[in-house]
């Protein structure tokens, strides 16, 4: 019996080193709970995506209007703030490879991987300071025309 016993501890140890909960998995499973909850509504018709569902049920509200990811927001001359959290959907369907045989490897159509995307909101982000910038740009172009007078 104690021996029937140390077998599954040691089964149970093997497992849990195995799926081993990295925040990355961490956050994917969250987001499957999440999405769970809003399927529904996607079979409904109240939403054409599960992202939609997400973004309507659990992110937007009065100040969460505008959802971007991190690029997005720079270009457009915004950077996030600093300790921000970002709000998780679902990236774009990647492909994965399956392998057939020794070295042939085919894709496979049926099997889609989707990462995760993280998005921040209107209200996390505070406009870029153009001002110290171009004070920046000032100070290093005067720099600049001093090394090439003392040169002279």
């Amino acid at each position: 019996m104690k021996t029937e016993e140390n077998n599954q501890l040691h089964i149970s140890q093997g497992d849990e080193k195995h799926h081993e909960q990295t925040p990355v998995n961490e956050a994917r499973e969250r987001l499957k709970s999440l999405s769970q909850t809003v399927k529904h509504l996607v079979a409904e018709g109240k939403f054409a995506t599960i992202n939609e569902a997400l973004l309507a049920t659990y992110y937007r509200n009065e100040q969460n209007t505008e959802f971007k990811h991190y690029g997005e927001w720079k270009e457009e001359g915004f950077q996030v703030r600093k300790g921000e959290k970002a709000f998780l959907l679902w990236g774009h369907p990647q492909k994965t490879e399956q392998e057939k045989g020794d070295d042939e490897k085919e894709q496979d159509e049926d099997r889609s991987f989707f990462p995760i995307a993280h998005l921040f909101s209107n209200s996390q982000v505070s406009p870029i300071e153009r001002t110290t910038l171009d004070e920046l740009k000032e100070t290093r172009e005067q720099s600049q025309d001093l090394e090439t007078d003392i040169e002279r």
